[in-house]
C-alpha cells in the first residue's frame, strides 16, 4: 500500500503508519470494496479477516451487489 520510497521507507511505512486509503489509487472504488480492502489490511489482527471463509463471503456479497452473476453449482462469480 505504500507505492513511494526505498524498501527499507516501505517497511518502515508499513511497520509505522495506517495504510492509505485505496481511494487515494482508483476514486472510483466504492464504499464496500474499500472496506474490504482496509480490513484486510489493518495492523491489528484482530480487526483482520479470521478466515478465508469470512473474506469470501464479502466478496461474494460485493459481486452480488455488483450484479455480477455465479456460474455454476460453485456459485463463483465472474
Amino acid at each position: 500500500p505504500f507505492p513511494n520510497g526505498t524498501v527499507f521507507q516501505k517497511l518502515l511505512q508499513h511497520q509505522g503508519e495506517a495504510p492509505p486509503d485505496p481511494r487515494q489509487f482508483n476514486e472510483e472504488l466504492d464504499a464496500e470494496s474499500t472496506r474490504i480492502m482496509r480490513k484486510m489490511m489493518a495492523k491489528d489482527p484482530i480487526a483482520r479477516y479470521q478466515s478465508c471463509d469470512e473474506l469470501i463471503r464479502d466478496l461474494m456479497l460485493l459481486a452480488g451487489g455488483l450484479g455480477l452473476r455465479q456460474l455454476g453449482p460453485s456459485g463463483m462469480v465472474w
